[in-house]
This record gives structure tokens, C-alpha cells and sequence, in this order.
């Protein structure tokens, strides 16, 4: 008898997504600028779903199916709290934004203290390249501001 599909809940998230939330790699590599559209489909995963795909701890390079794309594990991120503190840790998956947009997209910042609150929010979304957006994005963006 097969097991039941897995239910994976994901995160599309650029390069510094992990660093701001102080989210530690723990295994394998962290996503990279050739880790582009049209490239090898990648994640990094958290420690539930690591455990998931690889009972043997050998995660890394495994293959999973997410919204009908083969993706590879490249990395494994620590277990965290998604939705509430009281939460069982569920199978997440990370893949990089260059290859998965979603159109509610979230901007994170990280700032050093409230007087440095605006300008550090005003320099990310500076930094946004809209020119990359997908035509179907429509910019509702939810400004999350995380006081260090």
C-alpha cells in the first residue's frame, strides 16, 4: 500500500531570506544566482521534510515533486514555526523566487533599531528589480519590518 501524497507547504525566497530570519543552513549549499528560470528546479527543505524524503539522513540530492516540477534538495534549513507557536513543525520546502514567483510575494527587512527603520525599508524596496517581476505579480506587496 502507498503512502499518502505528502502535504509539502513552501516559501518562495530570494537570496537573503535566510539571513534575515537568521535561519541557519545546516546542510549542503545555499541557493545561488544560477539557480535561475529555466535551470535544474532546486529547494532547500527544512529538517521535517529532510526526514521525510530521507529516513537515512541522506537528503541532500534527493528529488521531490512540487506543483507538478521535480525539485533537488540542495540544502536543509533548521525546523521553525510557520503559522503558530503551537504548531507541529510540517514539511516546508524553500525554492529559489527566480524559479517559483507567487504573486503575494513578501518583502522581509532587518533593521538595527526604529531609527534606522525607514531607511532600511526604503533601500530594499529600492533594491526590488521590477523589471523581473512577472507580468501577473500586480505588486501586492505585504511590508513586513523585523526590529532587531
Amino acid at each position: 500500500m502507498r503512502d499518502p501524497p505528502l502535504s509539502i507547504h513552501t516559501a518562495s525566497v530570494d537570496l537573503d531570506y535566510f539571513a534575515v530570519l537568521q535561519l541557519p543552513l545546516l546542510h549542503g549549499r545555499p541557493f545561488a544566482t544560477s539557480d535561475s528560470d529555466g535551470g535544474v528546479a532546486v529547494a532547500r527543505v527544512n529538517e521535517t521534510l529532510a526526514r521525510r524524503l530521507s529516513p537515512d539522513g541522506q537528503a541532500i540530492g534527493r528529488a521531490f515533486t512540487l506543483d507538478g516540477t521535480r525539485h533537488t534538495v540542495v540544502g536543509i534549513a533548521r525546523d521553525s514555526k510557520y503559522a503558530t507557536l503551537g504548531e507541529d513543525t510540517p514539511p516546508f520546502a524553500y525554492v529559489p523566487m527566480a524559479q517559483r514567483w507567487q504573486h503575494n510575494q513578501s518583502l522581509l527587512v532587518r533593521t538595527a533599531g526604529i531609527v534606522s527603520l525607514c531607511t532600511a525599508a526604503f533601500a530594499a524596496i529600492g533594491a526590488v528589480s521590477f523589471s523581473q517581476l512577472h507580468s501577473d505579480a500586480g505588486l501586492p506587496w505585504l511590508l513586513a519590518l523585523l526590529l532587531a
